[in-house]
């Protein structure tokens, strides 16, 4: 079979898929005061309103479907990514809160990729995942593991990439890119930045680059009170080491071996990703 590598020639002129485009180009983007005000009449029970709220969002399943061509290594019908993509904003239009300051495109995005990172790694022979990040990922692990006591900045330095990345590594070693990634009712009072569907990049260093710490909370169980409240002050609230050990009234080193030790507290299945980008090489 074909190996689908990219958004081309084949599938923007294959009929069925041009028809349903057109279909969808009649149904404009919705302004912030109308989006707002289909919510309001569907939470009171309008079911026209609700039809509406998915008819002009069904872009959006598109657009993000179109991200993951070329994310596996097995041909996935592009109808199927699309169709898992409105099934996810059927969910997103039933649990979204206009209350809330959150965009819906933004909201309904973050559980649309969950949806479609689900189905694709439930039904292709692997990810890919860029090479190059791979071998810093790996790069990465060995040196946490022999010396644990380098802090973010240390790190980037031998790397030669940014804090932020070395953030961005080390929570992927966390696995946090599961299969349980699931939205709460209440997310939003924890929201940083959900993921905007507009970012065209890769939908698995997109879940890397802007987690939420409600989606990871679960996996924190295993650590005591105080390695909880650093790993939250660190990649929730974004302080640095420094300003974390002033809370705590310890040195910025100190701050550093907790949050190692708490970081390979929390186990993973790592290799088992690894076996499966390397099967997809």
């Amino acid at each position: 079979m074909k190996e689908i590598t990219k958004w081309n020639y084949e599938y923007i002129n294959n009929k069925e898929l041009q028809d349903y485009l057109n279909y969808i180009k009649q149904f404009e983007v919705l302004k912030k005061e109308e989006q707002i005000n289909l919510f309001n009449k569907y939470q009171k029970g309008d079911k026209n309103a609700f039809k509406k709220l998915i008819n002009h969002n069904l872009g959006l399943s598109v657009t993000i479907a179109k991200t993951f061509i070329g994310s596996t290594t097995s041909v996935i019908n592009i109808f199927d990514l699309i169709n898992e993509g409105n099934l996810a904003l059927i969910n997103a239009v039933k649990s979204f809160n206009p209350e809330k300051d959150v965009k819906f495109s933004s909201y309904a995005g973050i559980i649309i990729k969950q949806q479609l990172t689900k189905y694709v790694l439930e039904n292709s022979k692997g990810f890919n995942i860029n090479i190059h990040t791979m071998q810093r990922i790996n790069k990465l692990k060995s040196i946490i593991n022999t010396n644990p006591n380098l802090n973010d900045q240390e790190l980037a330095n031998i790397l030669n990439i940014s804090i932020s990345t070395v953030k961005n590594y080390k929570l992927f070693l966390l696995n946090i890119l599961s299969l349980n990634i699931r939205i709460s009712d209440d997310i939003e009072e924890d929201y940083i930045d959900y993921i905007t569907y507009e970012d065209a990049i890769d939908p698995c260093e997109q879940v890397i680059k802007k987690l939420e710490y409600e989606i990871v909370k679960s996996k924190l169980s295993l650590l005591n009170e105080k390695e909880l409240d650093i790993i939250k002050l660190y990649f929730k609230d974004n302080l640095t080491l420094k300003e974390i050990g002033e809370k705590y009234n310890l040195t910025k080193q100190r701050i550093s071996k907790i949050l190692n030790n708490a970081l390979y507290k929390l186990k993973y299945d790592y290799e088992r990703l690894e076996k499966n980008i390397n099967k997809s090489r």
